[in-house]
């Protein structure tokens, strides 16, 4: 049996590796819009070629590692291996569909805001995990100050058909994203992260590929618009969802989901660095309650939410 303090270290080194992919997915928008002024390219090109970049590295990453247990994976991890890769390229396929009808702001704030409640929810029943009220606290206020930071104006809510639409598929996509957390949790205990991933992100770089086709899938780009789609393929995917998937192995899907709330708050961050994108009080609120959601977490009492 491992001894208190061993295991409340582990569960400091799970959180610390969450907080890091967290980080660098915030600084994928940033990435984006600094890519959409190098080349006239769209939203689903950009999705593909990050999957298709980041796919042969992690086979070859994998395999490397592995070696023969790489075709070892047993019939039911495969079908989650799959529905991983499935839920990721429509999670990204939802995201990019909602922001062009309800815009950045609302289609983030639906996607990440919704994915802790979701998650907290479903691992209930799907991996028995109990909620306990110092990751509730940290997961409403994490909830509280992502919707401060992206501090939504109410001129920007125009109801309607196309409305409707893009905040159904923004809800979409905070499913879709927290069917990849918990099956991220599942499988984390039996394999490599890059295992995993090698699977599920080939599937869907397959699985977007015809929707990038569909929308004129751009393959012209400068040497450094070519960088920046590397930086998104290898940085921002094979290297975060690595350190995601290890960390997991550590912390329950709610908690994880919680501390990747803290990607709009880098995000926010660089583009006022960056762009002089300013942030507003409320916003400053936000990211001052996302920051005490992530302290929380580090609690003792936060780890006490194990499976069961």
């Amino acid at each position: 049996m491992e001894s208190p303090d061993k295991t409340q270290a582990q569960q400091w080194l799970g959180l610390s590796l969450l907080v890091l992919p967290a980080l660098l997915w915030g600084t994928v928008g940033v990435s984006i819009r600094w890519l959409y002024g190098l080349a006239d390219t769209n939203a689903l090109s950009i999705g593909f070629w990050r999957m298709g970049i980041a796919a042969p590295l992690l086979l070859g990453s994998a395999y490397w590692l592995v070696g023969k247990r790489f075709w070892q994976v047993q019939g039911s991890h495969l079908w989650l291996m799959l529905l991983h890769g499935g839920m990721m390229a429509l999670y990204q396929v939802c995201t990019f569909a909602a922001i062009g009808r309800v815009g950045v702001a609302v289609a983030i704030l639906l996607a990440l805001c919704l994915a802790p409640v979701v998650v907290a929810i479903l691992s209930s029943f799907w991996l028995r995990e109990r909620l306990t009220a110092t990751v509730a606290m940290a997961g409403g206020l994490a909830v509280l100050g992502s919707a401060l930071l992206v501090n939504v104006p109410p001129t920007s809510l125009h109801l309607g058909g196309e409305f409707a639409l893009g905040v159904g598929l923004a809800c979409a996509a905070a499913f879709c994203y927290a069917v990849v957390v918990l099956v991220s949790r599942l499988l984390a205990q039996h394999y490599h992260p890059l295992h995993t991933l090698s699977i599920s992100f080939s599937l869907s770089a397959v699985i977007l590929l015809p929707f990038a086709l569909a929308t004129q899938l751009v393959v012209s780009y400068s040497p450094l618009g070519w960088g920046v789609l590397v930086y998104l393929g290898v940085i921002t995917t094979v290297v975060a969802y690595g350190l995601f998937l290890s960390g997991i192995r550590y912390a329950t899907a709610t908690v994880a989901s919680v501390v990747t709330l803290l990607e709009p708050l880098m995000a926010t961050l660089l583009a006022w660095l960056f762009f002089a994108e300013q942030l507003s009080q409320k916003g400053w609120i936000g990211a001052l309650l996302l920051l005490l959601a992530v302290v929380l977490l580090y609690q003792p009492s936060a780890s006490q939410a194990r499976s069961s």
